[in-house]
């Protein structure tokens, strides 16, 4: 027997939002992953003048989401893309499901139904949750709810509801008449992949930029005639630069390093960095760049060998030095980019038995509301020490 075969008649049908319900209207982010749930609020009375107790599964089936000013149902997970555009709803949280505001600053206390399966309110009605989202930009539309009921018909809460009379079988009676409806727009998503979209702070411009870790590193000189001279003259400096959202206030809550980790023979911390890079000029600057890593830094034991002028240069880590790495913390909803740069002072030096490696940084990032995009991080040569970002 069918909980429905005792259907006397609808009592309540209406949508409100489920974190807000004195809201009227709520914006999200038109990316698809965004969402906004909405409460279904059901009272069926049976044939003993008493609610009937509608499981959770059977009512979620029944109800669907509707455009109020017209009655169409709305896209169900993507099933059916022809049911008013860009708008699609499902019974499933897909995380991002905070709306980026409002229309109303009365906020409810947050409950969860799903791990409530049937929350009667004191009218002795029953709540369904669904979540909405929107595949990209919308002004909005106005959102209702619809139920079909199994040997009765249609209920919905557009503002002349449905020809189906609301008695048992559908005979006879008057029929149901209750508007409601909720509004949702959706905002242009944001692409991090975009330089517009995101800040970069604390660039390195210059060796300015660095903090002196250490100035009078061992620079070991071999020179043409095999003689060995050791210059304490080599300095060991770092830096840390952040990128964040553009938008205030944003933060990522996913960052996923694309790029491969490299070494290039050096032994690092942490099993070793993003990007080696070498750069010659005025000075030779050897710099180590770690993303979102929490230990970075030279370990002991390392040895940078440079040439200039056909003489060998080694900047030298000693095997129990271990001012040059560091274990911190990550900051929260930020990619942390740490620079370390280990300079031997040689005019028109260059690498030797070691090359650059992982140039072009790649970070997969999702913020708070679900937009995402792969940011990427660069340098040049011509530019050192400074980071490009998605340029």
């Amino acid at each position: 027997m069918s909980v429905w075969d005792d259907f006397y008649r609808l009592s309540v049908l209406e949508i409100k939002f489920e974190k807000n319900s004195a809201a009227k209207n709520a914006t999200i982010y038109g990316n698809g992953n965004n969402q906004v749930a909405v409460a279904v609020r059901v009272t069926v009375i049976g044939k003993d003048n008493k609610p009937l107790n509608i499981p959770y599964d059977e009512l979620e089936d029944k109800t669907h989401l509707i455009n109020y000013q017209t009655g169409e149902k709305l896209n169900w997970r993507g099933t059916q893309p022809s049911y008013n555009p860009p708008w699609i709803y499902s019974a499933v949280d897909k995380g991002y499901s905070d709306p980026v505001n409002f229309g109303s600053a009365l906020n409810d206390p947050q409950h969860d139904i799903k791990n409530n399966p049937q929350p009667p309110t004191k009218d002795n009605s029953f709540n369904v949750i669904f979540y909405i989202s929107a595949s990209k930009l919308s002004s909005g539309l106005d959102i209702g709810v619809g139920i079909n009921i199994p040997g009765v018909g249609e209920f919905n809460t557009t503002e002349y509801g449905t020809s189906t009379h609301n008695s048992p079988g559908g005979n006879g009676g008057s029929v149901f008449k209750a508007p409601s409806f909720v509004h949702v727009r959706a905002l242009e998503s944001i692409d991090y992949s975009l330089s517009k979209n995101v800040r970069l702070d604390n660039n390195t411009t210059s060796f300015q930029s660095f903090h002196t870790v250490v100035g009078d590193m061992l620079v070991i000189h071999n020179n043409w005639a095999g003689i060995t001279y050791n210059n304490y003259e080599g300095t060991s400096s770092k830096a840390t630069a952040v990128i964040s959202p553009a938008q205030e206030n944003f933060k990522f809550i996913k960052m996923n390093v694309l790029s491969p980790t490299v070494g290039a023979g050096f032994n690092l911390a942490g099993g070793g960095c993003d990007t080696v890079w070498g750069v010659g000029g005025g000075n030779y600057d050897a710099t180590f760049i770690f993303v979102n890593r929490k230990e970075y830094g030279l370990l002991g034991d390392n040895s940078i060998h440079t040439r200039c002028g056909g003489e060998n240069y080694y900047y030298t880590i000693g095997k129990n030095d271990s001012r040059h790495y560091w274990k911190e913390d990550l900051p929260d909803g930020v990619i942390t980019v740490r620079i370390c740069n280990h300079r031997t002072p040689r005019n028109d030096a260059y690498q030797q038995n070691w090359s650059d490696s992982g140039k072009d940084i790649r970070v997969h990032v999702t913020d708070e509301y679900g937009n995402s995009g792969t940011v990427s991080i660069t340098v040049d040569d011509s530019s050192w020490p400074s980071l490009h970002v998605n340029a």
